[in-house]
C-alpha cells in the first residue's frame, strides 16, 4: 500500500491510498495517518481510495480507527472515489454513511452532501415517469 498526502490547509487535508488495505498494510495506514496529520487536525480529512485494489476486514477496521483518531482531535474523515470493489464492501458492511458516502440508484456512491439533491432528483424523475401525457 502507498499513502500520498496532498497539499491541504487548516480546513482540509487529503490522503491518497493505492494498493491493498489489509493486514500489515492496514496497521501501517494508522501510523501514517497519525504521523502526517497536521496539528491542529483540519476540519476535514479526505481519503481518496480510488486506487485501493483490495479492502479486507482489517482494512475496514483500520479505516474506522483512522476516523475515530481524526474525530477525537476535532476533525471529520470522509472517503472519496471508492473503486467498485471497495464500494461494495463498504456497502455490505453498512459503512457508506459512516464515511460520508451514499449509494445512488445506479449503484454508485456519491458524497453524502449530495444525498438531498439525489433524493429530490429521484423524486422528480419518479413523478415524471408516472405523469399522464395528454
Amino acid at each position: 500500500m502507498q499513502v500520498d498526502a496532498a497539499a491541504g490547509d487548516h480546513a482540509q487535508h487529503a490522503l491518497i491510498l493505492t494498493g491493498v488495505l489489509e493486514g500489515p498494510t492496514a496497521r501501517e495506514l494508522l501510523t501514517v495517518m497519525a504521523d502526517t496529520l497536521p496539528d491542529p487536525v483540519p476540519e476535514l480529512v479526505v481519503v481518496d481510495i480510488a486506487g485501493v485494489r483490495f479492502l479486507g476486514s482489517q482494512g475496514l477496521r483500520c479505516l474506522m480507527a483512522c476516523r475515530r483518531h481524526v474525530e477525537s482531535r476535532g476533525g471529520r474523515m470522509v472517503l472519496r472515489n471508492p473503486a467498485p470493489m471497495a464500494e461494495r464492501i463498504l456497502y455490505i458492511a453498512g459503512m457508506l454513511d459512516s464515511f460520508g458516502l451514499s449509494m445512488t440508484a445506479q449503484g454508485t456512491s456519491v458524497p453524502a452532501a449530495y444525498r438531498i439533491e439525489t433524493a429530490a432528483t429521484a423524486e422528480m424523475v419518479g413523478a415524471a415517469d408516472t405523469a399522464e401525457v395528454t
